[in-house]
């Protein structure tokens, strides 16, 4: 469902506000919207955005959202849409991405102090045994050769592709200047 650039980015806020994962979703105003395509769940409570690029964004879940699968529904939205590129926090939104016909093709070390909010976020997630480190972040694109309805066929039988940390792990790791 397309909605309001406005309505998009209040649906976006109250998520990352709902959610103890919020702090991973990028913030957007409607102004950063201008030129992106928005969709949002029928019940307002999941949503995302790709770029003009093919770059998926904002991709969100409310926490008081009863759905149960929104990742993997706005990941092949956003397929639909143009995505074909993407950002993601750990090993389980990548499988989520996965699942909808995303590869990784690299990581980078978690860097601190460049979002106090995930800072935080990461923290308590270690500190209360929800993660053991700090997650990489992990660039994805479309997988060559798997068009949407491979993959959602794949995804429909429970066939669709999951990375193991091990193959994660042996991506092009990328560090910048500390």
């Amino acid at each position: 469902v397309k909605v309001a650039l406005h309505g998009f980015s209040e649906a976006l806020s109250a998520a990352k506000q709902s959610n103890l994962n919020g702090a991973a979703v990028d913030s957007k105003t409607p102004e950063e919207l201008q030129d992106a395509v928005t969709f949002i769940s029928p019940d307002g409570m999941a949503g995302g955005a790709v770029e003009p690029n093919g770059n998926v964004t904002a991709v969100f879940k409310n926490a008081n959202s009863s759905g149960r699968k929104a990742g993997i529904d706005i990941a092949f939205a956003a397929i639909v849409h143009g995505g074909d590129r993407l950002d993601c926090y750990g090993p389980f939104l990548v499988n989520t991405y996965a699942q909808a016909g995303m590869e990784p093709v690299a990581r980078i070390k978690y860097t601190w102090g460049i979002n106090p909010e995930m800072d935080a976020q990461v923290q308590r997630q270690i500190s209360e045994g929800d993660i053991p480190a700090p997650p990489d972040i992990y660039f994805m694109k479309r997988m060559p050769g798997v068009s949407l309805k491979q993959a959602a066929s794949d995804y429909a039988a429970g066939n669709g592709k999951r990375y193991s940390l091990e193959k994660l792990n042996a991506l092009p790791l990328f560090e910048g200047e500390n």
